[in-house]
């Protein structure tokens, strides 16, 4: 279904961006503590 499709959507894309803005932190203080 459709719908089914775009809760499933909803549910991974605000994961991606704390993923990423996780990833961006990490990579910072990585760069710092460097």
């Amino acid at each position: 279904d459709v719908e089914v499709e775009i809760t499933h959507y909803c549910q991974i894309v605000p994961l991606l961006s704390i993923t990423f803005k996780v990833i961006l932190a990490a990579s910072r203080i990585l760069s710092f503590s460097v």
